[in-house]
């Protein structure tokens, strides 16, 4: 226990008296685990190694070759190790996303400019529209003189019938 405590203050993890650590025996024992089977490892090669019984068949068979073993485990020794600063920077895979990024984020901005392009397109066909259909209409703007002429009469007429209503002589 004394170990871990000292690995949890060095690594400035350890908790307040009463709380779990974050290093322990049982999570120390998770990450071996993950960290193995996540680096594809054999799922026999990580039970044996974690030191679980072999069930009878496997343990009938089975008979380890200690260099065999070791040569193995030093394959996934890269996968074991906590490094103390890593810089996820440098590493190609994040590299490669980085440049993925910015090619989604240059095709976003051409994007927004050709939608902002198209709108404006829009917007000038749906004014040419309007004012195509109202030189097509042929329908001259409504007024006296056009209701006149429409109805067949003489704008002269009028005005003098108007006149005479109202002013009789």
């Amino acid at each position: 226990m004394k170990m871990y405590k000292g690995i949890s203050e060095k690594a400035r993890m350890n908790t307040v008296k009463g709380n779990w650590n974050i290093i322990r025996s049982h999570n120390i024992r998770k990450y071996f685990n993950s960290a193995l089977l996540n680096a594809n490892a054999d799922s026999f090669f990580v039970e044996f190694c974690m030191g679980h019984t072999l069930d009878s068949t496997k343990a009938a068979y089975f008979r380890a070759n200690s260099e065999q073993l070791r040569e193995t485990y030093s394959k996934y020794i890269p996968f074991l190790t906590i490094q103390k600063a890593l810089d996820v920077s440098e590493s190609p895979e994040y590299q490669k996303i980085k440049n993925e990024n910015q090619i989604l984020v240059a095709e976003t901005v051409k994007h927004v400019v050709e939608r902002k392009d198209l709108q404006e397109m829009r917007e000038e066909l749906d004014r040419m529209k309007s004012a195509f259909k109202d030189l097509a209409s042929d329908k001259p703007p409504i007024t006296k003189e056009y209701i006149d002429m429409v109805l067949g009469r003489d704008a002269q007429d009028n005005k003098s019938k108007h006149k005479k209503r109202m002013y009789p002589t």
